[in-house]
């Protein structure tokens, strides 16, 4: 799943079989590098479908990411937000690192 936050273009990409998500910012696909890679919650196992809500989309005015996990049987939000301290919450000083998923809830 790709997505706009914060001016850059990001892959959002579910690890159906290891599990959790991991992140890359692909706004130059020449030189595409890795931002973070979010772990499953608990009770969630397998995402296989991950969508990717705007925050002009969001109801909360903070985009989201949405994965249903297929093992599980459970729908799992997530809220795409800045780590503290890098520009953006994007580019770190090492330009690997600064975003991050934090789980909002579970459905079953």
């Amino acid at each position: 799943m790709v997505g706009q936050f914060g001016g850059r273009t990001l892959a959002f990409i579910g690890l159906e079989r290891v599990g959790g998500v991991m992140v890359y910012d692909i706004t130059d696909p020449a030189n595409a590098f890795f931002l973070s890679y979010t772990p499953n919650a608990p009770g969630d196992n397998s995402p296989e479908g991950v969508l990717y809500i705007g925050e002009e989309e969001s109801p909360t005015g903070i985009p989201l990411l949405v994965t249903t996990n297929e093992i599980s049987g459970t729908t799992a939000v997530y809220e795409v937000v800045p780590e503290p301290g890098t520009l953006l919450g994007l580019l770190s000083a090492a330009g690997a690192a600064g975003l991050s998923l934090r789980r909002r809830r579970r459905m079953a």
